[in-house]
């Protein structure tokens, strides 16, 4: 019975050291929205013009979301204060304050959750573009 338990570990620690001693297997994804078979299939100079629609859509995204990211941060700051003003007028006991600031913060979190609307709409338009550009460098219709 040992001498099996150590037969299985050996084995065990020889097939772990294999796997770690192998090279990392590194094939591109194909991008989101393009079947894998498409993408492999498709030449060089198309996979790196792909690649490059890629970073450009990375970086317009970058700058057409950054006022929406500043805006969320704003907004989740006037929130956390306003429920700190809640806290405040809990200990003071001040209903009329206590249902204004409560009505404010509901005002707030519909303008979180909008801004977040807006900004997949835009995420959702530029993934849409970059999609229809890839297409166009593939042949796709």
């Amino acid at each position: 019975m040992q001498k099996i338990f150590l037969f299985f570990i050996s084995h065990l620690m020889l097939t772990a050291s294999l796997v770690y001693a192998l090279p990392p297997k590194e094939t591109l994804k194909a991008p989101k929205g393009i079947t894998k078979t498409l993408y492999h299939n498709s030449s060089f100079s198309q996979k790196r013009e792909i690649r490059n629609i890629q970073y450009q859509f990375h970086q317009d995204l970058r700058k057409q979301t950054e006022k929406y990211r500043n805006t969320n941060d704003k907004l989740h700051l006037e929130k956390d204060l306003l429920l700190l003003d809640l806290e405040e007028a809990r200990i003071q006991k001040d209903q009329a304050k206590i249902q204004n600031l409560y009505h404010s913060i509901a005002k707030k979190e519909a303008q979180i959750q909008q801004n977040k609307h807006e900004e997949h709409n835009v995420r959702y338009n530029l993934e849409t573009k970059m999609n229809t550009t890839i297409n166009k460098i593939l042949g796709i219709q």
